[in-house]
């Protein structure tokens, strides 16, 4: 829906800008997206381990 409106409100140079632009940004943002399945809940942990004066290891 949305590249729609962007290919009839952008003329043909525009878009393909947005359109790498868009590409470029899902590329980078799979990785980043990807780490958080493994820091966030050692972050979590970590933090719940302080809460209760344990160690960190």
């Amino acid at each position: 829906m949305v590249i729609k409106v962007a290919a009839n409100n952008f003329d043909t140079e525009n878009f393909g800008i947005y359109n790498i632009g868009r590409r470029a940004i899902s590329l980078v943002s799979f990785p980043l997206l990807l780490c958080l399945g493994i820091s966030i809940p050692r972050y979590i942990s970590i933090n719940y381990k302080d809460i209760n004066k344990h160690s960190n290891y």
